[in-house]
């Protein structure tokens, strides 16, 4: 019965360490310069500075797509009104990659620029990486000194380490 706790103690052991791993690798995303042209500009809603961060890349990329993904889109937008910027109120991530690449299709959008927040994009880009684009993660380092970070993050690494133990199974 000593094999039990030890199996136990491995498996827990293990969960710790992969956590331990994925927010050093979330610290050390890269965020890519600004004046690298995409097709389009997806951002994901949530914290406060991803949708500025969009509507500033878009102004310095008139001619690409922007698409507001989301349900939080407090920020007017009526100065930025285009028919190159879409909207939709996703509820929550998976509903963002399905109404996103259904818009990437529509469009025919061959290069992608995703924002979102560091600890959310290796879940995006896991998902994501089934579309057959050039992608190009934006990951915002928002709210570091925040108290909830640790939180988000630790709620972020179960969702996708839970994703990818979904995507071996048939």
């Amino acid at each position: 019965m000593i094999w039990v706790h030890r199996v136990f103690l491995l498996v827990v052991a293990l969960w710790v360490l992969g956590f331990v791993v994925f927010s050093a690798k979330i610290s050390m995303l890269y965020v890519p310069l600004d004046t690298i042209f995409t097709e389009g500009i997806v951002v994901f809603t949530g914290e406060s500075g991803r949708i500025q961060k969009a509507l500033s890349l878009a102004a310095n990329h008139p001619k690409s797509y922007l698409r507001i993904s989301g349900k939080s889109k407090t920020s007017n937008f009526q100065p930025y009104a285009s028919s190159f910027i879409s909207y939709d109120a996703a509820c929550n991530t998976e509903e963002n990659l399905a109404l996103t690449h259904r818009w990437i299709k529509e469009k025919g959008i061959k290069s992608l620029r995703l924002i979102t927040s560091d600890y959310h994009m290796p879940r995006c880009l896991m998902a994501a990486s089934q579309w057959r684009i050039v992608l190009l993660p934006h990951p915002l380092h928002l709210n570091v000194e925040s108290p909830l970070r640790l939180f988000r993050i630790f709620k972020e690494y179960n969702k996708w380490l839970f994703a990818n133990i979904l995507s071996f199974l048939p």
